[in-house]
């Protein structure tokens, strides 16, 4: 399995696509627009276990509280895990929905 996942928004669910280097994770990133395969969100770093908002919703990020800014940060790797090991074993994880509810007016601000 790829170490980078690109996360974004489509219909109301959280996906990911896999991403072999964090170069080609970065590229589709900024080179997808929200019409092609949905609201584009960050990159994943599964070995780190770090985030990297895309560059509108991290300047946003970048004005919140510390709380504000751990909180959704501990939200959205959450999100990455559970939709790895989704992927990897094929099975509905729960808590995923409740992540994606906390995270969804933050997604939606921008």
């Amino acid at each position: 399995m790829s170490r980078f996942s690109l996360i974004y928004a489509k219909d109301g669910q959280y996906q990911q696509l896999y991403c072999t280097s964090q170069n080609e994770a970065i590229g589709l990133l900024q080179h997808i627009s929200v019409g092609q395969i949905g609201i584009p969100i960050g990159v994943y770093d599964a070995k780190t276990e770090l985030f990297s908002w895309e560059t509108n919703r991290q300047q946003q990020y970048n004005r919140m509280s510390i709380e504000e800014q751990g909180r959704l940060g501990s939200q959205i790797i959450a999100v990455a895990q559970a939709l790895r090991r989704q992927q990897e074993h094929g099975a509905a994880l729960a808590g995923l929905h409740q992540a994606q509810a906390n995270l969804a007016n933050f997604i939606n601000r921008i």
